[in-house]
């Protein structure tokens, strides 16, 4: 099986696509080391069709893969589930700003995710199953574990995330 995990940055994708690669066994490969690795950026930008092409050969040679990072719902690659992390806004934005991140950067991404940004370009660009999960006051393995059981039994979702009293207020502060 093929496993996208995306998410915006911050949500968790990264410890549960290698909690997950290891407990399953499979091969994880995350995006932003490979798109460094193979120059696939210019300053901040990332050429998604050139990223899509260096892809689909490991895909096609890897049956057991864990595709990991948050441009991965910009593209269509054949896999056969999605799943997308999510965080509630308030504990997102602690954990970017003990990130540093730019305020410019951070507001970005506190929007993303207030519309639900890698989930609606995954559905959209996948024909697969999209199971998103809440990060904010879960474990990595009880995310892991949710994730697991949901795969075992060929869950099409999971309970749906919303944030919409959260991108209101949001709407009303600026």
């Amino acid at each position: 099986m093929r496993i996208v995990i995306t998410g915006n940055p911050g949500t968790g994708k990264t410890a549960i696509a290698a909690w997950l690669a290891q407990k399953l066994d499979y091969t994880l490969l995350s995006l932003t080391p490979f798109i460094r690795k193979h120059r696939l950026h210019k300053k901040n930008e990332v050429d998604l069709k050139k990223l899509r092409k260096a892809l689909l050969p490991i895909i096609h040679r890897q049956p057991d893969l864990i595709l990991e990072g948050h441009l991965a719902c910009e593209m269509a690659l054949p896999i056969d589930y999605v799943i997308v992390t999510r965080c509630h806004p308030k504990i997102l934005r602690q954990r970017l700003r003990k990130r540093h991140y730019a305020h410019k950067k951070l507001e970005e991404d506190m929007m993303a995710e207030l519309l639900d940004y890698a989930t609606q370009k995954s559905e959209r660009n996948y024909r697969v199953p999209t199971l998103e999960i809440e990060t904010a006051h879960r474990s990595i393995v009880r995310c892991g574990q949710i994730l697991l059981q949901a795969i075992k039994l060929k869950k099409k979702k999971l309970n749906g995330i919303n944030y919409q009293k959260e991108l209101l207020k949001e709407l009303k502060l600026r």
